[in-house]
């Protein structure tokens, strides 16, 4: 069952969020993000998605050392757009 329904996800659309997931981690089921994105993108959210189709449940290891995460989130404020 998605716990996320209730979610009113235009209260995070000014929160700078950078969302990571692998279509093929067989751990944690990756539509959620897909959702989470897809309702973030409609209400114009301050956010990034990170969607590879490889490196499974291990791709925040790859995705620490390949994308500059660091620099975007301190370059962001919650009342910057």
């Amino acid at each position: 069952e998605c716990f996320f329904e209730e979610v009113d996800y235009s209260r995070l659309k000014n929160m700078p969020l950078w969302i990571g997931h692998s279509s093929d981690d067989e751990i944690v089921d990756i539509k959620q993000d897909d959702i989470i994105a897809k309702e973030l993108e409609r209400c114009s959210g301050n956010f990034k998605y990170t969607r590879w189709d490889k490196y499974g449940h291990s791709m925040a290891n790859k995705f620490l050392r390949r994308e500059n995460w660091a620099e975007w989130m301190f370059s962001q404020s919650l009342g910057k757009r």
